[in-house]
């Protein structure tokens, strides 16, 4: 499954679509995390 990110303003963070957060990869959950701070 392709992971789509939209980068959006400051403190928003980013839009994140095409993952299933109920079963995640710590690779995934740290490019999530990274793109949220």
């Amino acid at each position: 499954m392709q992971i789509e990110t939209k980068l959006l303003s400051g403190a928003l963070g980013a839009e994140i679509k095409g993952i299933d957060l109920t079963d995640i990869s710590d690779e995934n959950f740290k490019r999530i995390n990274d793109l949220l701070l």
